[in-house]
């Protein structure tokens, strides 16, 4: 991530980019103790129980979203969000 972040420092896309760093929803239970933890959550992947919904999201875009802002609001839907975020019009068929 770090490499990443350092190209485009260096390629000056800094403030053209959102970074989107986030898991996938749950770990799949069904697999055992090797395929994640939910932590103190109820349920995982597959279950509308927190533990199959919550996942930890970072995100930066330098000059859009101040350093330190924290959002306890459900993202659900990041493609959308991202898209609309970046003002591009989605084409639906």
């Amino acid at each position: 991530m770090g490499e990443i972040l350092d190209a485009l420092t260096r390629l000056h896309l800094n403030e053209r980019t959102l970074v989107i760093f986030m898991s996938d929803n749950g770990p799949f239970l069904s697999y055992g103790d090797h395929a994640g933890s939910a932590g103190g959550l109820r349920e995982g992947k597959l279950t509308w129980f927190e533990g199959g919904v919550r996942t930890p999201c970072l995100m930066r875009w330098t000059g859009k979203i101040p350093a330190a802002t924290e959002c306890r609001e459900p993202g659900n839907d990041v493609f959308v969000s991202a898209v609309s975020a970046c003002e591009i019009a989605i084409k639906r068929q």
